[in-house]
């Protein structure tokens, strides 16, 4: 979760929101709202990198569902077990 300070928190409480800093990405509120975030930059590059790994996850399974769609419509399911590794293995030899 990440750290949520008051803006004067920059003044008073240095120390504990740049600890936050390098832990994390840090909220900045001004008069009880969302303003700025702050970050180390490690933390600020560990963040970029999540968001296109979860990115690149979700185009992924985006692609894995329109392929089982386009398989569904097109007849190519498997009701048995037995029968898929059955044409597996057809297809292995």
């Amino acid at each position: 979760m990440e750290a949520i300070f008051p803006i004067t928190a920059l003044q008073k409480r240095k120390k504990e929101v740049k600890a936050a800093a390098d832990k994390g990405i840090v909220r900045i509120t001004e008069q009880g709202v969302g303003a700025y975030v702050f970050s180390s930059e490690k933390a600020y590059e560990d963040s970029v990198r999540k968001a296109v790994a979860d990115a690149l996850y979700e185009a992924r399974l985006h692609d894995a569902i329109a392929e089982a769609r386009a398989d569904i419509k097109a007849g190519r399911i498997y009701t048995d077990v037995d029968a898929f590794f059955d044409d597996l293995d057809k297809e292995m030899a």
